[in-house]
């Protein structure tokens, strides 16, 4: 599925784990809610630094070192 966004053109196949890595600059991003099939699109100044705490949380995840008390 193509979308067009402030004239740029955005693949939204909604293929689940090909989201690459975040880019530490401007950009446009997505976010997708799985459950409801529903997507968030937005402009930020610094794509990366707007999503560090979920970054640090699906990094602690990978790594096995997140801490379960803090689960909500």
């Amino acid at each position: 599925m193509l979308l067009e966004f402030n004239g740029i053109s955005l693949d939204l196949s909604l293929i689940q784990g090909r989201g690459g890595a975040i880019p530490n600059a401007p950009g446009i991003y997505a976010e997708i809610h799985w459950p409801t099939m529903t997507i968030r699109i937005g402009e930020s100044k610094n794509i990366r630094s707007r999503n560090l705490g979920h970054i640090r949380w699906a990094d602690k995840h990978r790594a096995g070192t997140h801490n379960e008390k803090n689960e909500p």
